[in-house]
């Protein structure tokens, strides 16, 4: 054995207490991990509870979208719009303005699959494409009940060729009155004057079925008057009313 094996560690006449050297480092390192460890587990707290915050939030915001009234999570906001400003959308028809509403209402459609109907209860046609179903918002059935306006207007441009036959359909369905051709050249009752006033035009059928055209006056290039469009529609059977603003947004259909 040599001579340093021999040596104790520490000798009898040093003993072991809270001042020796080997404790000297001792308290503030004990003190240190206790604050990282402190801060750690805080932070870990923190970050738990916002995340289950959010969820909860992403959760409810997903429930209410699915069961409650669209209205209610879009902010309406009023605009006057001037029918003589320039749109792609109106006047007379010509090749550019077909393809911006061939383009415009190409995106109406929305495929849900049998589960998504179950879920969220709603109703909607069977698709004959694919199996699934189709569906689609208020709006753009809306913008569909325009185009059908359209082309009752330009039926010359749109449908040179059909029927008186063919064209009721269209023709009740915009709620407009065709003009015989030989007759005159002017477009239906509906064009007469003033559809800068008319910033919303709300319909109601039979069902109960209320459509609000709020942006008519952009989409038509022809003046409207009121008692006009009140008229044609109850000849069509439509109880309608005539409004300059779009009705609460908390309102439902």
């Amino acid at each position: 054995m040599s001579s340093l094996e021999a040596v104790p560690f520490l000798s009898e006449r040093e003993p072991i207490t809270p001042s020796s050297p080997i404790f000297k480092s001792q308290p503030f390192s004990f003190q240190s991990s206790a604050l990282k460890f402190g801060g750690l587990l805080v932070y870990t707290i923190l970050i738990s509870v916002v995340s289950i915050q959010i969820f909860r939030e992403g959760q409810n915001e997903c429930r209410a979208l699915t069961k409650d009234f669209i209205g209610n999570y879009i902010e309406y906001k009023p605009k006057r719009f001037i029918s003589s400003a320039e749109s792609k959308y109106s006047g007379k028809p010509n090749f550019e303005k077909d393809a911006a509403w061939r383009q415009l209402l190409g995106q109406q459609l929305i495929r849900l699959t049998s589960s998504e109907i179950r879920r969220n209860g709603i109703s909607t046609l069977p698709s004959q494409e694919s199996p699934g179903f189709i569906a689609t918002t208020t709006f753009w059935h809306e913008l569909h009940c325009i185009w059908y306006l359209r082309e009752t207007l330009y039926q010359d441009h749109h449908h040179p060729n059909i029927s008186a036959e063919m064209a009721q359909p269209r023709v009740t369905h915009s709620g407009a009155r065709a003009t015989p051709k030989k007759k005159s050249r002017r477009p239906p009752l509906l064009t007469q004057v003033q559809v800068a006033e008319l910033v919303e035009f709300v319909c109601a059928s039979s069902t109960n079925r209320r459509m609000s055209f709020v942006k008519l006056a952009e989409v038509l290039d022809f003046r409207v008057k009121k008692q006009a469009i009140r008229t044609a529609l109850l000849r069509e059977g439509f109880h309608c009313r005539l409004a300059m603003r779009k009705p609460s947004i908390t309102e439902k259909n």
